[in-house]
């Protein structure tokens, strides 16, 4: 890795988990203040819907924007105009505000949904080839450490303090994040000559992601595993609350045991990189079976266990598919593409939240648990299956005029 692009993904990891932290401090601080100012576990399951939403509007709106302007603008301007969103939270005093958190939350899931897109494809022009592994291994390490000290921490922050604390934080964590950004050097600025539009782009991106059998392959592996995602997150609290009786502490528990097979699974050895793609489908394999388990698992700490092989193979798993996705996709297609595998993945997670909440009504945890570990195995057999009969999950290789079969 040179030295120049070295420097700038520490910069762009370091904003990451400090706006990362601070945006999960105000989810956690949101759904206390929704709770007691409604005492509805409806107006906290809007609180928690609306944040899928914009997914399916401004994910399309990020992958056009990285198309048109500079990346590292794009992203200093989100994170400077999530600050405004923020501090907007501490207009909320009563339950006859409760339209403001929702439209602050529906704005802050915008702004995400804009900037993951456009950060992605910012690593992906940036960074040398042969990093990428490395570098996605590294993304992964963050997720883990925002799940740990946003989710687990920012639960005791807000118990310990106001709310309105919480969401000071998560504006200072914003500007601290942007002013970092505005460090980055960016060596290669590509904008279409063209006069692209939003919807141009999805239809790039759609065409893009449908016409090559590797790309295909990838974005319906990533579209199931987001069903059986969120049946897991539901069955969080779930689990947490019903079945080991441990309520918030369980949760944060969870959080925490979720971002240490996360940061662990960066020192995995994956082994060459020529075997990404089958080595992606045995840990995806893994996840659904240590899910299955999970959802019979009766003690507290083997529960905890399981919970860190369950995010350890789903950092292995993504890491590898980020990689290779990210080493064939031609620059001109990085924005699009990724828009739509975002905005997919968070709306048919979303889906499958709603959906999950209805079905416990119907059936016990342990049912749902099985489901969503059903899911990852049948993909994964699928997935083997793909492999044995033809070789598009390796048989693509990226040329400076584009892709060839």
């Amino acid at each position: 890795m040179h030295k120049r692009l070295k420097q700038s993904y520490r910069k762009v990891f370091t904003a990451g988990i400090i706006n990362g932290i601070g945006d999960r401090f105000n989810q956690v601080a949101v759904l206390a203040m929704v709770l007691s100012i409604t005492g509805s576990g409806v107006a906290v399951g809007g609180a928690l819907a609306i944040r899928i939403i914009p997914y399916l509007f401004f994910s399309p709106l990020g992958g056009w924007l990285s198309t048109v302007f500079s990346l590292k603008r794009i992203m200093v301007v989100t994170d400077l105009v999530r600050i405004l969103f923020a501090l907007s939270l501490l207009l909320v005093d009563g339950s006859k505000d409760l339209w403001i958190v929702y439209t602050v939350l529906f704005l802050l899931a915008g702004s995400e949904a804009i900037y993951q897109p456009v950060r992605r494809t910012y690593l992906s022009r940036h960074m040398d080839k042969e990093d990428l592994l490395r570098v996605n291994k590294l993304e992964q390490v963050l997720l883990g450490i925002v799940l740990i000290m946003g989710s687990a921490v920012g639960g005791v922050v807000s118990y310990l303090f106001s709310p309105q604390l919480v969401f000071i934080i998560n504006a200072f964590t914003f500007l601290l994040a942007a002013l970092i950004l505005l460090t980055l050097h960016e060596t290669k600025v590509i904008i279409s000559s063209s006069k692209e539009t939003v919807l141009s782009v999805i239809k790039c991106g759609w065409k893009v992601t449908m016409e090559h059998s590797l790309f295909r392959k990838l974005f319906l592996i990533e579209a199931s595993i987001s069903a059986a995602d969120g049946i897991f997150n539901v069955l969080i609290s779930v689990y947490a609350y019903q079945r080991f009786q441990m309520g918030d502490i369980g949760i944060g528990l969870f959080y925490g045991a979720l971002g240490l097979g996360l940061v662990l699974s960066m020192w995995f050895p994956i082994g060459k990189k020529n075997v990404l793609m089958p080595f992606a489908i045995v840990t995806i394999f893994m996840e659904g079976l240590f899910q299955i388990l999970l959802s019979q698992v009766n003690g507290f700490h083997y529960a905890l266990l399981l919970f860190s092989f369950i995010s350890l193979s789903g950092g292995i798993g993504k890491g590898a598919m980020d990689t290779i996705l990210m080493k064939q996709l031609p620059k001109e297609s990085q924005g699009p593409v990724y828009s739509l595998f975002d905005m997919v993945s968070n709306v048919v997670m979303g889906m499958s939240m709603f959906v999950t909440g209805i079905m416990l009504t119907l059936y016990p945890s342990p049912v749902m648990g099985s489901i969503a570990g059903g899911i990852f195995i049948i993909v994964s057999f699928a997935g083997f299956y793909g492999l044995h009969r033809d070789q598009s999950f390796q048989g693509v290789r990226v040329q400076d005029k584009g892709i060839e079969k």
